[in-house]
């Protein structure tokens, strides 16, 4: 249990807030953040692993806002690499073009993460190379 209880949604709710209103509110997440993410991260179960993905999502954001591009795409990585697991696309394409949005900033590592993620979603596809390749011809 958390500070939070078993619900991410106060916190979530928060950063939608300051995200949307451009609100630096770094004093409430330095409180929570560091001590909460790996318990949040911990969360097994579909419905929790949802809203820990939606706080990723909220987190790059916001730290996009705040112009800190290697932490926002720190949660960026984070984010894809769970959401790519339970096959949730719609964010998955807006996490992709928010990174390619600050790629330039993405260390080597950061690249080289985000280039793992995406050929771990190629290599699951069976026969991505014959289906590009039949309808090229």
């Amino acid at each position: 249990m958390t500070r939070w209880g078993t619900s991410l949604t106060p916190l979530i709710t928060m950063l939608e807030a300051a995200n949307l209103n451009k609100w630096n509110i770094d004093p409430l997440l330095d409180t929570y953040i560091p001590h909460e993410l790996d318990t949040f991260s911990s969360y097994e179960d579909t419905g929790n692993r949802v809203y820990y993905i939606k706080l990723l999502h909220q987190l790059s954001i916001y730290h996009m806002n705040q112009q800190r591009f290697p932490d926002a795409i720190n949660y960026m990585l984070d984010y894809l690499t769970i959401a790519v697991k339970m096959n949730v696309f719609r964010e998955i394409i807006t996490t992709i073009a928010m990174y390619e949005t600050i790629r330039a900033f993405a260390t080597l590592e950061q690249q080289g993460v985000y280039d793992n993620i995406l050929k771990g979603v190629l290599s699951d596809e069976k026969n991505i190379n014959s289906n590009v390749n039949r309808n090229i011809s």
